[in-house]
């Protein structure tokens, strides 16, 4: 009901009203401001997680638009060589340590002239011949060659080889692998060189016993032996690395011609034969006879003092 004390007793609870009203909107103005960060903090997470998308989207469409550039995955099951493991193969293939063998048989129609020109190979792709063997029978004549080339060559001077002659006969190519044995001596060759390092270090700086130091120096010397072991090993693991070898067989056909007869020596030959024979029997015996005078001589002396003796002890004649 309006009255004096009412108006006085309403003043009291604007004035709260209005406390409470200030206190609420300063919350949420609080509110309000926190609010705003995080809307920004979102709308950043999306301009950042758009910004992936578009460069995700933006390698898919460059890798659709170049077909070479597939997954390796995908190459994988098609039996496509993947360009980033096509170059890794290649330096692998690179550092891989071969020996490659050939040997090749061929007709040809001269031995001689074929040989005259493999000689000229040789010298244009540096190689050298190790071996020769000519061989000459009623029926065939024929030439085994063995020639070392650079491993870089060997293809090459094979296919020429095989065109020297008229008809192949037999062509084969080997390769061995020595990766991993290189690699184990080249790996046993270097500790054993640290470990002699050590030694000489120890012994040059060590101040005993001269019976320690005799067990150093007895321990290098064990120690150099099995490094020039190791290392004549490597060499000839790089020799055969580096040059590649090829048996080259090559044969013509002649005409059947008998072989000819063994030398028989005449009567007369082998009579002067027979007496020098029995000459060198007289020098011989009498070298021997010469040689053994010292037990000629005690053996004649013992039988003589036996005959005195028997001679002095037998019994009288009446």
């Amino acid at each position: 009901r309006p009255g004096p004390g009412n108006e006085l007793g309403r003043a009291p609870l604007q004035e709260a009203q209005s406390v409470g009203e200030g206190d609420s909107h300063g919350q949420s103005d609080g509110r309000d401001d926190r609010r705003g960060d995080g809307e920004a903090y979102r709308r950043g997470k999306r301009r950042d997680r758009s910004h992936e998308l578009g460069v995700e989207e933006a390698e898919r469409t460059e890798r659709d638009r170049q077909p070479q550039r597939d997954p390796p995955d995908g190459a994988r099951r098609r039996g496509e060589p993947v360009p980033g493991e096509v170059g890794a193969n290649a330096r692998r293939q690179n550092n891989r340590k071969i020996i490659w063998t050939g040997s090749l048989e061929i007709k040809v129609q001269s031995v001689d002239e074929t040989t005259t020109r493999i000689n000229e190979l040789c010298k244009k792709y540096n190689a050298f011949v190790s071996n020769m063997d000519l061989n000459n029978t009623s029926y065939e004549l024929s030439n085994k060659v063995t020639i070392r080339v650079g491993s870089e060559h060997f293809t090459s001077l094979m296919e020429d080889l095989k065109g020297q002659g008229e008809y192949v006969k037999n062509v084969s190519v080997s390769s061995n692998d020595v990766t991993e044995e290189y690699i184990d001596v080249s790996s046993r060759l270097k500790t054993k060189k640290e470990v002699r390092e050590r030694y000489i270090d120890i012994l040059k700086n060590k101040t005993g016993k001269i019976s320690e130091v005799l067990e150093a120096e007895e321990a290098i010397r064990k120690i150099t032996e099995e490094i020039e072991a190791k290392e004549g090993q490597l060499r000839y693991l790089e020799d055969k690395i580096k040059y590649s070898t090829i048996s080259l067989r090559m044969y013509e056909t002649v005409t059947f011609r008998d072989e000819p007869n063994s030398y028989e020596k005449s009567f007369a030959s082998k009579s002067l034969q027979a007496l020098k024979n029995g000459w060198s029997m007289i020098t011989t015996l009498i070298l021997v006879l010469i040689n053994i005078w010292p037990l000629l001589l005690i053996s004649g002396i013992f039988i003589w003092r036996w005959k005195w003796i028997r001679k002095k002890l037998g019994p009288k004649k009446q």
